[in-house]
C-alpha cells in the first residue's frame, strides 16, 4: 500500500490529507472481495452498491474513485490472469463515470436544483452498480428488474421507489436515448398512512427557548410562516413586508414563488436582525469585503448588485458576510 500512496500523492495529485481515506476504501474493497461469495456479479458494484445504502454520497463517490485509481495502478503492474477481470470492470466504471457526467449536463441544462442533481446522480450510480454491464447494453428489462428488486429485496418505501423510478426515466431519455413505456410488470412498493407527529405550542416553545438569538429568529419564521428551511435562508430585506405582515417566497419548491404570512411577534425581532446586518454590510464595505451571492447569471448582469443593501439576504446574510471574513 506504500507504493499505491506514492502513486497517489506523485502521480494522481491527491491531497496529503485524503491519501489515508483513499487507501481506508481500497482496504474495504480487497477485503469485501476476498470474503465476496457472488460469482456471477462484478465485485466493484456490489461493493459500491452495498456502500451506498450505509454511507453518504460524497463518501461513496471517493470510494468509487480510490477504487478506479487503484485499479488504474495495478494496470501499470504486469498482469496476471486476474487483472483482466479488473482491467473490464474498471472500463465500466469509466464508462458509468461519462453517463453521470452527461446527467449532470443535461439536467443543468433544465435548470434543475442541485438537489435534484444529487438525487438522480445517486439512482443513477446504484443502478450501474446493480447491472453487470455497459451503458450501451442497459435495457428497459434492467429498469423493470431494478424496480421490483428495490421494491422486494431492498423495501423500500412506495416515495423511494417514485424517486428512483423519475431518476432513472430521466437517464433513459436524456442520457441513454431509450424510451420507457410497458412497466406493468414491475412490484410496486404499497403507500402506508401514518398518523404525523405533531408537537404542542408548550414543545415548540421549549425548543425555541433553548435557541441563539439568530437561530431562535430563523426558527421562529419557519414555524410561523411555513416557510422550509432553503426558503428562509434565502430570505431577502425586499422579501418581507412589515406593513401587511406579508413574506415573498422566490424560488420555492418546483420554481415558484408565493406568499405567506409574517408573524406579527417576530416584526421587532426582524427589525432589529436587519439593523445589526446593516452595520455587518457598511462594515464590510469599508473592508472591500465581497458582496453577498447572488442566483443564476445575476451577478453577471448586475456586477454591484451584491454589494447594495437593498438587495442583501435578510437571514442568510450574517452568514454570508461572515463566511466572507474568515
Amino acid at each position: 500500500m506504500n507504493d499505491f500512496a506514492s502513486f497517489l500523492r506523485v502521480k494522481c495529485h491527491i491531497a496529503e490529507k485524503k491519501i489515508p481515506f483513499f487507501l481506508h476504501w481500497v482496504a474495504q474493497y480487497n477485503e469485501f472481495a476476498s470474503n465476496s461469495k457472488c460469482q456471477d456479479a462484478p465485485v466493484v458494484g456490489v461493493f459500491l452498491e452495498k456502500l451506498s445504502f450505509k454511507r453518504e454520497d460524497w463518501q461513496v463517490r471517493q470510494a468509487e474513485k480510490a477504487v478506479s485509481l487503484y485499479d488504474y495502478y495495478r494496470k501499470r503492474l504486469p498482469l496476471s490472469k486476474s487483472d483482466s477481470t479488473d482491467r473490464a470492470t474498471a472500463e465500466k466504471l469509466s464508462d458509468w463515470q461519462g453517463a453521470k457526467d452527461e446527467l449532470v449536463r443535461q439536467l443543468r441544462l433544465r435548470h434543475r436544483a442541485f438537489s435534484t442533481e444529487k438525487t438522480y446522480l445517486g439512482w443513477v450510480r446504484r443502478f450501474g452498480a446493480y447491472l453487470d454491464k455497459s451503458t450501451k447494453e442497459v435495457s428497459q428489462g434492467d429498469l423493470k428488474r431494478y424496480l421490483s428488486y428495490l421494491a422486494v429485496e431492498r423495501r423500500v418505501s412506495a416515495a423511494t421507489q417514485k424517486q428512483a423510478f423519475n431518476a432513472l426515466l430521466f437517464a433513459f431519455r436524456y442520457v441513454f436515448d431509450q424510451p420507457v413505456e410497458g412497466l406493468e410488470g414491475t412490484v410496486r412498493s404499497h403507500f402506508r398512512r401514518r398518523i404525523p407527529i405533531v408537537l404542542s405550542q408548550r414543545e415548540v416553545a421549549r425548543i425555541l427557548s433553548n435557541l441563539s438569538a439568530k437561530h431562535r429568529l430563523m426558527a421562529s419564521l419557519i414555524y410561523g410562516g411555513g416557510l422550509r428551511l432553503r426558503e428562509c435562508l434565502l430570505l431577502r430585506q425586499g422579501d418581507i413586508d412589515f406593513d401587511r405582515y406579508c413574506i415573498t417566497v422566490r424560488d420555492g419548491k418546483g420554481g415558484k414563488d408565493r406568499q405567506t404570512i409574517l408573524p406579527e411577534n417576530l416584526v421587532d425581532d426582524l427589525r432589529r436582525h436587519i439593523e445589526q446586518v446593516r452595520m455587518i454590510h457598511e462594515r464590510d464595505r469599508r473592508n472591500y469585503v465581497a458582496g453577498v451571492w447572488l442566483p443564476y447569471a445575476l451577478e453577471r448582469k448586475y456586477p454591484r448588485a451584491g454589494k447594495g443593501m437593498d438587495l442583501v439576504l435578510g437571514i442568510s446574510v450574517l452568514q454570508a458576510q461572515r463566511r466572507s471574513c474568515e
